[in-house]
C-alpha cells in the first residue's frame, strides 16, 4: 500500500487483515488523493466507500439460530462453542458484538468457549475436539468461516455426538456440499457476487 501511494493510481481496493493495520496507510492514501475502497473487511478508518457484510447483522442472526436450537425450552442443553477467525479482523470483532446483542438478552444459553482459531482448520479442530470433550452435553458450535470450520465438523464426526454445526461464508460449492452431506448443519452466506458488483459500479463512479 505504502507502494502503491507514491505510484499515485486513482483508486486502490483493499480488504483489510483486522481492523487497525492498514487504518493510518488508508487515510494517508486518501489525503493523496487516491480513493480507497475497502472489500468484505473494513478497517477501524472509514474510506471512500467500504462494500461488504454487515456483519453485527449477520452475528445477531447467527445468535438467534442458536438460542432457537440450544435453549433448554427448546429441549437444548444450553451450552455453545464459539471459534472466531482473528480476534482483530473486523469478521470477528463486529460478528461478536452482534453475538453478544443477542446472547446478553438469553441468559439460559451458556458460552463454555469462544477462542480464535485464525481462520486455520486444524486449529479449529483441536479446540473443537477439547470442548466437546470437556462438555459432553455441548449442543452447537458456531464459526467465522466455513473452510475453517471443515475442522470443526471433523471434530464433531469423531466425537460421534450430534452437535448442531452453524457456519458462515460466501457461499462456495464445498459448504453446499456439506450442507448436503450433513457436514455443516447450517451455512448462513453472504453474496460475493453481489460484492464484485458494487465494487465495481463504486469504482466507475469514482473514474
Amino acid at each position: 500500500i505504502t507502494s502503491l501511494i507514491a505510484e499515485k493510481p486513482e483508486v486502490i481496493v483493499v480488504h483489510n487483515p483486522d481492523v487497525q493495520s492498514y487504518a493510518r496507510l488508508l487515510q494517508k492514501a486518501e489525503e493523496a488523493g487516491v480513493h480507497v475502497v475497502q472489500i468484505n473487511m473494513r478497517s477501524s478508518y472509514s474510506s471512500d466507500a467500504f462494500v461488504g457484510v454487515d456483519y453485527v447483522g449477520m452475528g445477531e442472526q447467527i445468535a438467534q439460530k442458536l438460542v432457537d436450537k440450544c435453549s433448554p425450552a427448546n429441549g437444548g442443553s444450553g451450552k455453545i462453542a464459539i471459534t472466531q477467525g482473528a480476534l482483530t479482523a473486523a469478521a470477528s470483532i463486529y460478528q461478536m458484538q452482534g453475538i453478544d446483542n443477542v446472547l446478553s438478552k438469553h441468559p439460559e444459553i451458556k458460552v463454555v468457549s469462544n477462542q480464535a482459531a485464525d481462520w486455520d482448520a486444524t486449529k479449529a479442530k483441536n479446540i473443537a475436539a477439547t470442548v466437546i470433550q470437556q462438555n459432553p452435553d455441548l449442543c452447537g458450535i458456531t464459526g467465522f468461516w466455513d473452510v475453517m470450520d471443515a475442522g470443526s465438523a471433523a471434530a464433531i464426526k469423531e466425537s460421534g455426538k450430534n452437535i448442531y454445526l452453524l457456519t458462515q461464508g460466501g457461499g462456495n460449492q464445498t459448504a453446499c456440499d456439506a450442507l448436503a452431506n450433513g457436514t455443516f448443519s447450517e451455512v448462513v452466506v453472504f453474496f460475493v457476487p453481489g460484492q464484485a458488483r458494487d465494487m465495481a459500479g463504486l469504482i466507475k463512479q469514482m473514474l
